[in-house]
């Protein structure tokens, strides 16, 4: 939707900011409050070995059982307990009694588990170490050989932003025993000749989808892990047909990069874009990666285990740890290069009928209603035949200045500034047509056209798995995947080496798991690997990257094209230091002197090679 004014857009996303803020804290409140009565009850259970019952029943009994003697239990401040007023004797000091085998993250979660259990009656959870790990009772009898709990951090509901349509409670609605049913059905749909067994060893959440672990056993040896992903909008009431659209696509993209690539994806067993089935949701079956986390290798330990700050470790790695993000920057420079032997003829979701066909038989719009900052309406975006329509369509409907030419007031001129500066940068190479790579013939004897390629809309370290040397050997969500010019394409810098670049009010210095300070040298070793991964000549594209995913953004992502223009004037000598609103309004006002003199340096500044 075009805002009405620049202050209407920077209000609307202000408040959108507001809101998201708000939820965060909501959860850290619950978290914190549950953290605090967990510590709590257990002091008063170390204090008080005489009681004969406990509040914590079976739990208390299991940790009593494999206690270790000779440890001190560590106390937290009065601030971090807010239903304990008293810091006298039973909580004072430290107290030299046993300490549990069980991690205080492990118990945190356990609690907060049995508080959920009890208050909706539907998940009962035991120690998460053996039996009846997460099944409703009243239906499920299978064991869980799993080492993790099903745990959520709120109630699935949604936030109560207008255009929030996840709903986890449905996916969460659906039991452990009606999963791995369905899913055995799926592997061996002969019951009568059926030697295998399926359990659920997991459930888990992130910021759109629900997804259920399970293991496939074939006379009690474990024969292959899977993954079950259901969108948490994949209900009666918020699914929508471009919803089925880009789920379909999703499954069958991913064979196909699958079967015509050595790019390592998962592995699709089946995938339903319907509400027709015996779960009643959509979902993806694919087989699990293993492997672990590259959050996890890059930060050299556990992202859920991570306390504070991730920078404050992450900017002083051990010479293992950084080996290991060397091997990592090579062979993920490899991986995707891989993508570069698909190319396709528009800007969009290229649909095929069958995963091994070489080429699509058409081309369909992005149906997109997040990004990772905000939520809108869903709406179909493309698809394009040209890198000028795609930025410019993108970028007219969220900045386009909706005043008359007459209108001279500070705002109007300021945004007329702003759209200006991103003008002249499309108006610059590599986002000119006549410098974008190899055309293809397309029928006539001088008909040619652009060619694009794929582009992962999350490629960030949460979704990049690698093995003990950080070798990549999966990249998972591939939601939003869609094709793009080359310059944007998969010779582009992944998400965490450009993050400096794409002002997002989750892109926080807290998040980072470096400081800006150490990205140069890490993109100058990933440009260095694309140079030798790359078959096209694209990686002249590669070091430059972060600035044209910047613009992308602007255009299509809904970052602040305020924001993005600044940056870029700070790259430009003569232009660092100056009043930003008093340049904007001049610049929007008529300033051929100055305009000249950015379409120069903006040119220089964007040309494919060099670094930013």
């Amino acid at each position: 939707m075009k805002p009405d004014t620049y202050e209407a857009q920077e209000q609307n996303r202000s408040q959108f900011n507001m809101e998201v803020n708000a939820a965060r804290r909501s959860r850290f409140q619950r978290v914190h409050v549950a953290t605090a009565q967990v510590k709590h009850a257990f002091r008063k259970l170390f204090t008080k070995p005489q009681a004969t019952s406990s509040p914590v029943g079976s739990v208390a009994d299991l940790i009593d059982s494999k206690s270790q003697v000779g440890h001190s239990y560590p106390t937290r401040s009065e601030k971090s307990i807010p239903e304990y007023t008293g810091r006298s004797s039973p909580v004072a000091g430290r107290l030299a009694v046993p300490r549990p085998s069980l991690s205080m993250k492990r118990i945190r979660k356990l609690f907060s588990s049995l508080a959920r259990s009890k208050r909706d009656s539907v998940v009962s959870l035991d120690d998460g170490m053996g039996s009846d790990q997460g099944i409703d009772r009243d239906t499920d009898t299978q064991d869980d050989a799993g080492d993790d709990e099903d745990y959520y951090n709120d109630d699935g509901e949604p936030t109560g932003h207008a255009n929030d349509r996840r709903d986890f409670r449905v996916a969460r609605a659906v039991t452990r025993k009606s999963l791995a049913e369905f899913v055995l059905d799926i592997m061996s749909p002969e019951p009568h000749v059926r030697t295998r067994t399926c359990q659920v060893t997991k459930r888990t959440e992130g910021s759109f989808h629900h997804a259920v672990f399970l293991r496939i056993n074939v006379n009690d040896q474990a024969e292959q892990d899977y993954v079950l992903k259901i969108p948490a909008h994949g209900t009666a009431e918020h699914w929508e047909e471009g919803d089925a659209f880009m789920l379909r696509n999703e499954a069958v993209l991913m064979q196909h990069i699958r079967h015509h690539t050595t790019c390592p994806v998962p592995e699709v067993i089946a995938f339903d874009n319907t509400l027709d089935n015996a779960l009643g949701v959509p979902y993806i079956l694919m087989k699990k990666i293993n492997g672990m986390s590259a959050m996890d290798m890059w930060l050299g330990q556990s992202y859920e285990d991570f306390e504070g700050e991730l920078h404050h470790n992450a900017d002083e790695p051990t010479p293992e740890v950084e080996q290991k993000r060397l091997t990592f920057l090579s062979s993920l420079a490899e991986a995707m290069a891989q993508l570069q032997r698909l190319q396709f003829d528009k800007i969009g979701i290229p649909v095929f009928d069958k995963p091994e066909d070489e080429h699509p038989t058409s081309f369909g719009p992005i149906w997109h209603w997040h990004t990772k900052s905000s939520m809108e309406e869903l709406t179909a975006i493309g698809p394009f035949d040209t890198t000028k329509d795609f930025f410019l369509t993108g970028l007219d409907a969220v900045y386009g200045c909706p005043f008359p030419s007459w209108y001279k007031t500070p705002g109007a001129q300021r945004m007329r500034g702003v759209r200006k500066i991103l003008d002249i940068c499309l108006d610059s190479e590599p986002f000119t047509s006549r410098s974008i790579g190899p055309t293809h013939d397309t029928g006539g004897a001088n008909s040619t056209r652009e060619t694009f390629f794929l582009r992962h809309d999350d490629l960030d370290l949460h979704n990049i798995i690698v093995d003990d040397e950080g070798k990549v050997v999966g990249i998972i969500d591939w939601d939003g995947c869609m094709t793009v010019p080359r310059f944007v394409g998969p010779v582009s810098m992944p998400l965490f080496l450009h993050r400096d670049w794409v002002p997002n009010p989750l892109n926080t210095m807290m998040r980072a798991p470096h400081m800006t300070y150490a990205l140069p040298s890490y993109r100058e070793i990933y440009a260095t690997a694309m140079d030798s991964a790359c078959m096209n000549g694209d990686a002249k594209y590669t070091r430059k990257s972060p600035m044209y995913q910047a613009l992308l953004a602007t255009a299509h992502e809904q970052v602040s094209c305020r924001e993005v223009a600044m940056t870029l004037l700070l790259e430009l000598d003569g232009f660092r230091r100056v009043d930003w609103d008093a340049f904007c309004r001049n610049l929007g006002a008529g300033w051929p002197a100055v305009e000249k003199q950015l379409k120069v340096q903006i040119a220089a500044l964007l040309a494919p090679g060099g670094a930013t």
